[in-house]
């Protein structure tokens, strides 16, 4: 610990070691590599008897960094209204929260409030880390990484998804984004890497890509573009459209008509046959609209307008 940590160890309640284990592992920025950009921790919940009862909401931490890195924190929060309270929590122990804009969302099972030893903080990369684009040793190995992101048709990102490969460092989970980044080992050659993708409350899926050596590539999404308009091809807004084989969910026509519907990470090429009700249109009232779209996977293909005609269904 640095003179300066250990000047204020003796008054603060808890002392944090952030270290970036990416960095770490490749020898990058010192032997104890600092983490970038600010960490807001939140106690989640208060541990009785080795069980959590989480706080709602958790409550966020007033730190202090020292110059060697380490975070401080004398028990002291400052409220939405600006005033400071301390101390905060009584004695005890406590579950963490730690955020940031470049790491992977870190929990903290259990910690003690007023404990000596500094707690450290193993943050690993999320997918705003700003990973290096050059080599990063002497044999001239770049960072292999795959990024993207699990969304669900109408293009939002699925929270708690986990994307996760053999070859690749560690697992994913995902934010609310949907975005994840995987980093391969150093010794990755291009080839073809099996990723797993698993949705809350749905099976394992699988996806195949193509990764390079020492590059950070993207997997694209796979969508279709379009719109629904009235046989005189005026747009029409506030229809739904669902898929009846590429992914659940709906989506909404937007003012224009237009629509875009994301399939998931492992839709194969073909034929995705959509059903289209008007906008206010029960489920229990006409038939809806049918139309085809040929898809092509990690690719956006536009197809032709829907046609939403006063006919009871169109194939």
């Amino acid at each position: 610990m640095t003179a300066a940590a250990l000047f204020h160890a003796p008054e603060a309640a808890l002392i944090l070691d952030p270290v970036d284990m990416f960095a770490g592992r490749l020898g990058l920025r010192g032997p104890r590599p600092p983490a970038f950009g600010p960490l807001a921790v939140m106690v989640e919940g208060v541990v009785r008897n080795g069980e959590t009862i989480p706080l709602a909401p958790p409550v966020r931490l007033d730190l202090v960094t020292t110059p060697g890195g380490y975070l401080l924190s004398f028990n002291q929060v400052t409220g939405g209204d600006g005033v400071v309270r301390r101390p905060y929590f009584p004695p005890g122990r406590y579950a963490l929260g730690v955020r940031s804009d470049f790491y992977r969302l870190l929990r903290v099972p259990e910690v003690e409030f007023g404990g000596a030893a500094p707690v450290e903080l193993r943050l690993e990369p999320g997918w705003r880390y700003p990973f290096p684009t050059a080599p990063v040793i002497d044999s001239g190995a770049g960072v292999t990484v795959l990024t993207g992101a699990v969304m669900d048709p109408a293009g939002r990102g699925i929270a708690g998804a986990v994307v996760a490969c053999d070859d690749a460092l560690s697992a994913y989970e995902t934010d609310a984004t949907g975005q994840f980044a995987l980093v391969f080992a150093l010794c990755w050659n291009a080839g073809t890497a099996t990723v797993r993708v698993t949705r809350p409350h749905h099976p394992e899926v699988t996806v195949t890509v193509t990764l390079p050596q020492g590059s950070i590539t993207p997997l694209p999404q796979t969508r279709a573009t379009g719109r629904v308009v009235t046989d005189a091809g005026l747009p029409v807004a506030g229809a739904t459209l669902v898929a009846e084989d590429g992914g659940d969910g709906h989506v909404v026509t937007g003012p224009w008509g237009d629509w875009s519907w994301t399939f998931p990470l492992d839709q194969t090429a073909g034929g995705v046959r959509f059903s289209i009700r008007a906008p206010g249109a029960a489920r229990s009232g006409p038939a809806p609209h049918h139309c085809a779209v040929t898809v092509i996977p990690q690719a956006t293909v536009t197809v032709r307008d829907f046609i939403l005609s006063t006919a009871t269904s169109t194939e």
